[in-house]
């Protein structure tokens, strides 16, 4: 094809200008780290949509986290909310102090349990504050050994 020599330079001068020198494209990459930390730190409530209507639902007030399909069913105290955002996703924004996923579909908020029997070699039936019973499986069963220990 022939080349324009003018189009050429006008696109090496617009690449040129765009292109970030690595050093400090590793700063901007830390710097965005830092403020996706400091972000999931602040998120102290999940905002959760319910018809009209918007809550504000504080993480640590969440008893159950229960997985239903591209959505989790949220109990908190007597209320339930519908979130829509996978449990494996939720799961890792949550404060590890404070909440065990047990099994695939579920996470317990471990101030809420109220008491543990063993069912077998590797897992529990777990009894909440709420009067809620969920299974622990053995897939998740380092995950909560490493909270009894």
């Amino acid at each position: 094809k022939p080349v324009d020599p003018e189009r050429l330079a006008a696109s090496y001068r617009r690449v040129d200008r765009t292109v970030v020198p690595p050093e400090e494209a590793a700063g901007r990459i830390a710097e965005a780290v830092a403020a996706a930390s400091l972000r999931r730190v602040a998120q102290e409530r999940l905002i959760v949509r319910d018809g009209g209507r918007i809550f504000f639902v504080r993480m640590r007030d969440i008893e159950l986290i229960q997985s239903e399909g591209n959505y989790v069913r949220l109990t908190v105290g007597n209320s339930t909310y519908f979130h829509r955002e996978p449990i494996s996703r939720l799961a890792g924004h949550l404060p590890q102090d404070c909440f065990c996923q047990i099994s695939r579909s579920v996470v317990i908020n471990l101030g809420c349990v109220v008491s543990l029997q063993a069912r077998g070699k590797a897992s529990y039936l777990i009894r909440l504050r709420g009067g809620q019973k969920v299974t622990s499986t053995r897939a998740f069963r380092d995950n909560l050994a490493a909270v009894l220990r």
